[in-house]
């Protein structure tokens, strides 16, 4: 029966769509931009007895992952496999599990970790983190006695999500020694946390000094103030790069693990 509704007392009854879905995505978007939220997932490097030792192998606590509104996982410690020896590679999450390579194979593969191999060993590694609401951050470990000595070397560059914000600030970063020196440290072998926005100039976040290299859990911490250039317009990269001066005696053993927190605002 047709309905007339200046006549009749009640509207037409139809199904209303109410496209929950389209919402649910957008809602996680705005939450959380880009990809990588994850719970566990925490990359290492290979330990003997709490030491750095050899082998290609990265750990991998399991965890999830999630892209929008899609959740991967649990995995993670049965899925890791070997990296390639002396390259660099990223790590991603997609339909065929976990896999190394330079770029993704598709859009929709999760960008996991980054690692740096010599011919044996992992020299260092990180991964993006992200914890929603424009709140993101990287962390990493370093063999400090594998790494180049004496310049600049870039850990992880983050390429930063689509947001539709304009500023950048880190709010928060640390170095901690998550395994104390075996040997050498000598003056001026400070291990030196930095961070660099669109290719400029770095800029040093953490300082663990030499004579603190053979500390477990030594910790430099550093905090955003005013007047710390740690704050940017237009970001698109976000880099972490560290500096390690290894002199007179070269350096034996030694752990060194660093986050650094920032936001998009």
């Amino acid at each position: 029966m047709i309905l007339r509704p200046q006549t009749d007392p009640f509207p037409p009854i139809y199904q209303v769509e109410r496209s929950w879905e389209q919402n649910i995505r957008a809602a996680l978007d705005l939450l959380a931009p880009g990809a990588g939220v994850r719970s566990g997932m925490k990359l290492g490097v290979p330990l003997s007895s709490g030491a750095p030792t050899t082998g290609l192998t990265p750990t991998l606590s399991d965890g999830y992952l999630v892209a929008g509104d899609q959740v991967a996982g649990p995995y993670g410690s049965k899925l890791i496999g070997a990296a390639p020896a002396s390259a660099s590679r990223n790590l991603y999450f997609g339909l065929k599990g976990l896999y190394y390579a330079t770029a993704p194979e598709t859009e929709r593969d999760v960008l996991v970790g980054s690692i740096l191999t010599n011919a044996d060993s992992i020299v260092h590694l990180a991964q993006p983190m992200n914890y929603g609401a424009g709140r993101m951050g990287i962390r990493g470990q370093v063999a400090i006695a594998l790494v180049t000595d004496g310049a600049d070397q870039t850990v992880f560059s983050l390429a930063l999500p689509e947001t539709g914000l304009d500023h950048l600030r880190i709010t928060y970063a640390q170095a901690r020694v998550a395994s104390a020196i075996a040997g050498g440290g000598d003056s001026g072998d400070d291990f030196v946390l930095k961070a660099a926005v669109n290719g400029g100039s770095a800029v040093a976040l953490a300082t663990i000094a030499h004579s603190a290299l053979g500390t477990l859990n030594a910790v430099s911490r550093f905090a955003a103030a005013d007047g710390d250039a740690v704050s940017w317009m237009d970001p698109t990269t976000l880099a972490v790069l560290y500096n390690q001066t290894d002199g007179t005696t070269a350096i034996t053993g030694g752990l060194v693990e660093f986050n650094v927190l920032f936001e998009l605002f």
